[in-house]
C-alpha cells in the first residue's frame, strides 16, 4: 500500500459515512454521489485544519460551534440539501466519528493489552503449549 493509502481509506469511509446520512436524510429522488460526499468529508477535513488558529485566538472555545457551523454550509454547498437536512447530516456524522474515535481509541476494548498488536504471539504462553 502506498505511504498516503492509510489516509485514502480513512477520507473514503468517513466519505461513505457521510453519504448515508445524506442518503437517508435527503429528498425522495434525490441522487448523491459517493464522490461529492468525499470531496465534503476533504473540505470539512481542511476547515478542521486551518480554521481553529484563525478562530481560537479572536471567539476562544467557541470556534467549534463556529466550526460547526462551517460544516453545515459546506455541507450544504456540496450536497445541495436543504438548510435543516445538512444540519442534520453534519450533526450525525459528528456523532458517528466521535463514537468512531471513542471506540477505536479510548474504549476499554482499544485499551486492553490483548488487543494490541505490539505484543507478539507466544506459544510458549497459551493455553496450546
Amino acid at each position: 500500500m502506498p505511504p498516503f493509502g492509510g489516509t485514502i481509506v480513512v477520507y473514503l469511509a468517513c466519505g461513505g459515512v457521510l453519504w448515508l446520512t445524506a442518503h437517508l436524510l435527503a429528498p425522495i429522488g434525490y441522487e448523491i454521489t459517493l464522490w461529492r460526499a468525499v470531496g465534503c468529508v476533504f473540505l470539512m477535513s481542511l476547515a478542521n485544519a486551518f480554521l481553529p488558529a484563525v478562530l481560537k485566538p479572536q471567539i476562544g472555545d467557541w470556534y467549534v460551534l463556529a466550526i460547526f457551523g462551517i460544516h453545515v454550509v459546506i455541507a450544504r454547498s456540496i450536497l445541495w440539501l436543504p438548510f435543516w437536512r445538512s444540519f442534520l447530516t453534519v450533526v450525525v456524522y459528528w456523532l458517528v466519528l466521535a463514537g468512531a474515535v471513542w471506540a477505536l481509541f479510548e474504549s476499554p476494548w482499544a485499551k486492553h493489552p490483548a488487543a494490541s498488536s505490539s505484543q507478539q504471539f507466544d506459544i510458549r504462553h497459551s493455553s496450546f503449549a
